[in-house]
């Protein structure tokens, strides 16, 4: 047995629960609850129809590096 841990095995649970709680899966964004100026400035400008504002908005959004 090696006594070597993997880097995984070093985080405390409390990292892990947050670090799970924080990511998102592949295909899904975290967004602001609020739209930000620049989310509803998009999506007012894209037409109007809901499919359209929807991806407006979202590729407005901040990136997380953004809102640090």
């Amino acid at each position: 047995m090696t006594t070597e841990q993997k880097p995984w095995m070093n985080r405390t649970p409390y990292q892990v629960y947050f670090e799970a709680l924080w990511s998102a899966p592949e295909g899904y964004a975290l967004v602001p609850i609020e739209p930000t100026p620049d989310m509803f400035n998009a999506g007012q400008a894209c037409g109007g129809y809901a499919d359209r504002v929807y991806r407006a908005m979202l590729a407005a959004a901040p990136s997380h590096a953004e809102t640090r």
